[in-house]
């Protein structure tokens, strides 16, 4: 399955995996939601071979906000959990699937110290 980006003059066909990421990215980019891909699809990013079949995302967050960054996930991404945010605000981490392409994504809470270096470095200096 394959979605199309238009535009000025070019047609891109998007894979699954980058519509979701296009998906995540979009829903960050609405909420000011900072945030790093992690594992299997961060290690293709920088062109280490790899396969995998999910996502894995980070997403900067206080504590006491788990529950409404969960929220606004939710909107495009169905839960694979029994409640969800429960689940979320206990565990940090929120195992969800994206409701167009099938693919799992699995959203951490990022929210110690080490998370904010991580997602704050410039993208150059991220190593894996």
């Amino acid at each position: 399955h394959f979605d199309n980006i238009y535009t000025n003059t070019e047609i891109y066909l998007l894979t699954n995996f980058e519509t979701t990421l296009l998906a995540i990215d979009k829903l960050c980019e609405k909420y000011s939601i900072k945030y790093v891909v992690i594992g299997g699809v961060a290690a293709i990013i920088y062109k280490i071979p790899r396969t995998t079949e999910d996502i894995d995302i980070t997403l900067l967050t206080d504590i006491d906000k788990i529950r409404e960054i969960g929220k606004i996930f939710l909107e495009r991404f169905s839960p694979l959990k029994e409640n969800p945010l429960d689940f979320f605000d206990r565990y940090f981490i929120l195992p969800s699937i994206h409701e167009k392409t099938k693919i799992k994504v699995d959203f951490a809470a990022g929210v110690s110290g080490f998370d904010k270096k991580v997602i704050h470095r410039p993208r150059t200096q991220r190593r894996i």
